[in-house]
């Protein structure tokens, strides 16, 4: 699954239904996103058209989302740098088990899916707005929980969020689906797309762990 510029922005915008009289100002907001970085992995340079694969339409989608929210290009470029790894797990954890119970199917033929049992991805802009630049806040900064688990996660927070969002991953994920089928991408391809990137992510962090293993923290310094 790869996808043009175009076509990437042609699905964002669809999802949140930008107009033709938008559009130009639109695809600036998504251009300011990419010269931030956001989404991670595009292949952009001289001569180098930007490609687009599964990770970085999921991105680019929840980036949209926090800039509707009203934070800036450069907060929300940070945050999705700082979370994206646990975005895709999050979701490919939930759709793996959405498959296993039928949840998929179900969502798939009503066209959305159900609020009652979606995955959320909850944050804070306020946290987001005032982290530093190195994505620290003195707050967590976003999560990703089950609708069903919500009521106890707010209950367990130490300390209440202040300008608390949530972002239906479900609902997103349905309508990045309906999109990509006019492609003739379908559910079957996404959440294979979804399952590949998310072992990837996985194998690279084992990987990481056996590198700083195999150093250790008493390895001489390289000069």
């Amino acid at each position: 699954m790869e996808l043009s510029s175009r076509q990437a922005e042609q699905i964002i915008a669809q999802r949140f239904g930008v107009g033709e009289k938008r559009l130009l100002r639109f695809r600036g907001r998504l251009d300011r996103l990419r010269k931030l970085g956001c989404p991670r992995g595009v292949n952009t340079g001289k001569g180098r058209p930007a490609k687009y694969q599964w990770p970085q339409l999921l991105e680019l989608s929840v980036a949209v989302s926090l800039l509707d929210i009203g934070l800036l290009p450069e907060h929300v470029a940070t945050a999705i740098s700082e979370n994206a790894e646990d975005l895709h797990l999050a979701l490919s954890n939930f759709l793996a088990r959405a498959e296993e119970n039928g949840l998929f199917t179900r969502a798939l033929a009503a066209g959305d899916w159900p609020s009652c049992e979606t995955l959320l991805l909850v944050g804070s802009s306020h946290s987001i707005a005032t982290m530093d630049e190195r994505g620290e806040a003195p707050h967590m900064i976003v999560d990703f929980v089950e609708q069903s688990d919500l009521a106890d996660w707010l209950a367990d927070l130490s300390d209440p969020l202040k300008s608390t969002f949530l972002i239906d991953l479900g609902s997103m994920l349905i309508a990045l689906i309906a999109q990509l089928s006019t492609l003739g991408v379908g559910p079957t391809m996404v959440s294979k797309a979804i399952a590949a990137y998310a072992d990837e992510m996985a194998e690279n962090v084992l990987t990481q762990l056996d590198d700083a293993i195999s150093i250790g923290p008493d390895a001489p310094a390289k000069e």
